[in-house]
């Protein structure tokens, strides 16, 4: 009987309770009615007779608040599964009990008929409040928002795959023993942990003897052994054990853990402790995450821990109290939340404050300070940036650089041995080669992290000055950790070098050079204070970890001709339908007829992709041979390599206007132009149309495919970095053509917004895809199969382990699910099929991808990885948005003429990302995406943690939630795209007649979203809060 109980304590009775309401008995007749029958088995139930039983009430409890949820047991089978930690759980044994009666629970020595003991049981009920509008769902799934469970309760107790938790008979006994003491060990120092503070495990030396003891027993100097071992592991995922060798993988990952943790601790061969974390490392696959699915298991340890102590943090007095340093940069680069930018101290504001060119007389020596993908791995340096001198005298008084750690150094410091310096050319016919005199060095900077920072260097009492004629330079100590960032280009700067020892007044030559582009900038003369008001009309109020918001000024009533004609134009056949219909949603809702033609669109050679060939068929009506905006896109972009080719603004102009005018629907019939990807099709045809009407709908970064790639693909980094002028030409290219009158830019997620405006200044709406060519809704009437939309992660190792992992959970607790994976290579589903399926589970590829916006029109009931998945993710697979870097220069001007250093200064990092990215710079990106920012999405932070979310789920009512959102979303995105092009087609505006006139007021009215405090995306395109 399920019951509520009500405390007499206000009686005067502290441990006495009585019954306010029960139910009659729940009886399940057979295990048939256990959900999944035998195919949960519970904790310790080796028949499989065990399992979870979900049921509705035969009548509502009805609870006052302070209840607390209780039951009785009779004497038949059956039991509640339970462990043994928790909250305290306080019970009495009795023969008979009815309403009203009074229970002391009070517990005295020898006492057998009444106790306490901290427990966690398997139960979970769901909770409604009293309000007339509440509707009880009668799901059997349990169906609740809210629900009465323990905090720690896991429902149900999933079964691994043996080889995660080393638990078969193959493996020896030993490492069961020390997973359970070292879960104990930690779980005893987590409740013990005051908040950032550090406490020394229970028993620290005897768990680290029992690690070296397990670390000894297993030749892991055998690099055959190894590799036969991880192996077995991956062939244990799938249950085939015919090459197994007993190989503990996460056991000895967590040996080395615990190892390397108490030599660091004890401040003793710190060398020998990072060679443990990085072969850990090493094991999982960390580089690609391929082996990282720790928390499916029971092993206690995540491989957050490895990164921790390899980047010396979490261990207590391991970096030195550095603040008194003269010149140091201090804090680590985070915003300083809720203080106006008067208020924040500009020595220590690490991109918190206001740059140097938002300043009064400021005058800027420097270039973008964004993150590059190189760094100066060689120490004793002197530099001298010849692009970095005074025009005439003044002090040097902010400083703002971007450092990275250097490759090499194991483990990832942050900065120090780095100092500014001044440089006085000497007459270079007097020396034979460059010289310099040294006249001024500042003290040593010191940061605690890499990344984005600034100095005030007049508030520190370090001001320098310049005499006209002076360079910038930089040195590197001896010792020195860390370096600035910087970028190649052979039309790039000359930056010079000299190695050894410098002295102040002293002639140094400088026999070494190269053409280099470094991340720093220096404002000099005459520093006010910031400008009364920075922000213009469109600057993004809010970027703190939420993405900005940007509502387009429209006029109400724009009147078109009928027969309207629309050209639009790209290579991914979702990615330009999406635009296109949401072009006609607006068309239709204003009640004008438009004429719509597809341009573009080539087959891809690479096989995985084919299916875009069928689609552009079936989609867009294109089953023809390609057309010449098809054979531009060909020439212009490699879609087999993915590789950049050298490609030169004016020769992408003219080719792209050839093929134009020799198509009469887009040389002189269509009235506007609708753009979707690739981004540089896009700005080449704004400005070859120009004035005609275009709205570009950017789905990737700038980049892509842009000019100006030079030397933009380094080895060993996955970032691509154009530095170049030829770049810089087309970033002011998109500048020009966004700022004209007859274009509109909108973008499909939050990050796309974010980058672009970091790039160029430019202010564009995130109109997440609306996928309105989406007819079918979510039905499920397949219960038994999960679709898995496509996605590149099954490309990977880690994707591929994950997959490999999932179906070992199925296997082994016998789920009766089977899992529908739409693989790039394979054939696809229609959207009616995809609808029937049960649910779906998506590893997003990128920040913004179609797939998603698929699913989430089909309101079906969708499952991704938590935010902690992010960094592994990103490590697995680099985003394709934050592959691309480049941007226009600190001092350039956004349109609406605020430098772009005073808008990069609201950011922590620059919106691209390196091979050696932080856990911090994705997680601070991650949270711009589409699927961190949309409602009613289930997360999932373990194989375990999804089927249990699975079960528990009201799939019905999250559907629900997602069409209604799905509902709202759409008014919204048909407001933004109307707003749009009421600006851009005034020159299509003819004389208004009844029934063709586009009201921008009655396309908007439904439009329900306003601002609100949430902490994820607003962009006028949220529901309100109480719906997320």
């Amino acid at each position: 009987q399920l019951q509520a109980w009500r405390s007499a304590s206000a009686k005067g009775h502290s441990e006495v309770w009585h019954v306010a309401a029960q139910t009659p008995l729940l009886e399940v007749p057979s295990p048939t009615d256990l959900v999944g029958a035998a195919a949960i088995p519970a904790a310790g139930a080796d028949d499989g007779s065990g399992g979870l039983w979900a049921k509705v009430l035969p009548k509502p409890l009805s609870v006052e608040a302070g209840d607390c949820l209780g039951w009785y047991h009779t004497q038949g089978q059956g039991f509640l599964a339970y462990d043994g930690q928790g909250g305290d759980v306080a019970w009495t044994r009795l023969s008979k009990l009815t309403l009203g009666d009074l229970v002391d629970f009070a517990t005295s020595p020898g006492h057998a008929m009444t106790g306490t003991a901290p427990r966690t049981y398997s139960i979970r009920a769901c909770w409604a409040p009293i309000l007339a509008d509440v509707e009880l769902l009668t799901s059997a799934e349990l169906p609740c928002a809210r629900a009465l469970a323990p905090v720690t309760s896991t429902l149900p107790q999933w079964h691994a795959p043996a080889s995660l938790d080393c638990v078969s008979d193959g493996f020896p006994r030993t490492w069961q023993n020390f997973r359970e003491t070292l879960t104990t060990v930690m779980a005893t120092a987590a409740a013990a942990t005051t908040e950032g503070g550090h406490h020394p495990w229970e028993k620290e030396d005897d768990l680290a003897s029992m690690a070296e003891d397990h670390l000894l027993a297993v030749p892991i100097d055998d690099q055959d052994f190894i590799l036969k071992g991880v192996a077995s592991f991956e062939d244990g995922l799938i249950g085939d054990n015919r090459h197994f060798t007993g190989f503990c993988l996460y056991g000895i990952v967590a040996a080395l853990i615990v190892r390397a943790r108490h030599l660091l601790l004890n401040s003793t061969r710190e060398g020998l402790a990072y060679e443990m974390l990085h072969f850990g490392a090493m094991l999982l696959g960390l580089s690609k995450s391929a082996r990282d699915f720790l928390e499916s298991s029971k092993w206690p340890i995540r491989s957050s821990e490895i990164i921790e102590l390899l980047h010396k943090r979490g261990l207590p007095g391991h970096w030195a109290n550095r603040e008194d340093i003269v010149g140091g940069l201090w804090p680590s680069p985070e915003f300083h939340r809720g203080l106006p930018p008067q208020q924040r101290s500009m020595s220590v504001t690490a991109t918190g404050g206001c740059a140097h060119p938002c300043a009064k007389g400021a005058q800027v020596l420097g270039h973008a300070v964004v993150l590059r993908p190189l760094v100066d791995s060689a120490q004793d340096l002197s530099f001298v940036d010849t692009s970095l001198c005074a025009a005439g005298a003044g002090t040097l008084q902010h400083l703002r650089i971007y450092l990275r750690a250097r490759g090499e150094q194991r483990p990832q410091p942050g900065v120090e041995g780095l100092t500014l310096q001044v440089w006085r050319p000497e007459p270079e016919e007097a020396h034979g080669i460059p010289a310099y005199v040294l006249v001024v060095e500042s003290g040593a900077l010191v940061a605690a992290h890499v990344g984005l920072h600034e100095l005030d260097l007049g508030e520190s009492g370090n001001a320098i000055p310049l005499q006209p004629g002076d360079c910038i330079g930089w040195r590197y100590s001896e010792a020195a950790r860390g370096a600035i960032s910087y970028a190649e280009a052979d039309d790039a700067p000359l930056v010079r070098w000299q190695r050894g020892s410098v002295l102040l007044g002293a002639v140094h030559l400088f026999p070494e050079a190269a053409r280099r582009v470094y991340s720093l900038s220096l404002a000099f003369s005459g520093i006010d204070g910031c400008l009364g008001d920075m922000f213009g009309p469109n600057f993004p109020a809010k970027m703190r970890g939420a993405p900005l918001e940007v509502l387009l000024s429209v006029p109400n009533v724009v009147g078109f001709t009928a027969g309207f004609r629309v050209a639009a134009l790209g290579d991914h056949v979702t990615g330009t339908l999406e635009p296109a219909s949401m072009v006609q949603e607006v068309a239709r809702r204003a009640g004008f007829e438009l004429e719509l033609r597809y341009f573009g669109h080539p087959c891809p050679e690479d096989s995985r992709a084919k299916y875009h060939c069928v689609l552009r068929c079936e989609l867009l009506g294109q089953c023809g041979p390609t057309d010449g905006i098809a054979s531009w896109l060909a020439s212009s972009i490699d879609y087999h390599d993915f590789a950049e080719r050298n490609t030169r603004w004016q020769i992408l102009l003219s080719t792209l206007s050839r093929e134009l005018v020799s198509d009469d629907f887009l040389a002189r019939g269509a009235d506007a132009f609708v753009c979707g990807h690739p981004a540089v099709l896009c700005v080449t045809l704004a400005h070859a149309i120009s004035p005609r009407p275009t709205l570009i709908y950017l789905q990737s970064t700038l980049l892509y495919g842009a000019p100006g790639c030079g030397r933009c693909d380094q080895p060993g980094h996955t970032l691509r970095y154009f530095e170049s002028i030829e770049a810089r030409a087309y970033l002011e290219h998109f500048q020009a053509a966004a700022a004209s009158p007859s274009v509109a830019v909108l973008t499909n997620c939050p990050f796309a917004s974010a980058q672009v405006w970091y790039q160029t200044g430019v202010a564009a709406a995130s109109v997440p895809n609306q996928a309105t060519f989406v007819l079918h809704r979510w039905t499920g009437r397949q219960p038994g199969v999960v679709l898995l939309p496509r996605s590149s992660f099954y490309e990977t190792a880690f994707g591929r382990n994950f997959l490999f992992l999932l179906e070992g959970f199925l296997r082994v607790n016998r789920l009766p699910l089977r899992l529908d994976i739409q693989r790039k290579s394979g054939s696809f589903l229609t959207h009616a099929e995809m609808a029937e399926r049960h649910a779906a589970l998506l590893l997003p590829h990128d920040l913004g991808i179609h797939a998603f916006s698929v699913v989430y029109r089909l309101a079906m009931p969708l499952f991704v990885p938590g935010r902690s998945w992010a960094f592994r993710m990103h490590r697995a697979m680099p985003w394709g948005w934050t592959a691309y870097g480049g941007a226009l220069p600190d001092d350039a001007k956004s349109p609406d003429g605020m430098p772009l250093a005073c808008l990069r200064a609201q950011m922590p990092f620059s919106p691209w990302l390196d091979v050696d990215a932080r856990e911090e710079e994705v997680s601070y990106w991650s949270a711009y995406s589409n699927v961190a920012t949309f409602p009613h999405l289930q997360f999932f932070d373990s194989v375990p943690g999804f089927l249990s979310g699975l079960h528990l789920a009201d799939l019905p009512g999250i559907s629900a939630s997602m069409q209604h959102f799905a509902d709202r979303l759409l008014e919204a995105a048909v407001g933004e795209y109307a707003g749009a092009l009421a600006i851009i087609l005034p020159v299509a505006a003819g004389p208004s007649t009844s029934g063709s006139e586009l009201n921008i007021e009655l396309a908007k009215q439904l439009r329900p979203f306003g601002r609100t405090n949430s902490s994820v995306l607003e962009f006028g395109l949220r529901a309100p809060k109480s719906d997320v």
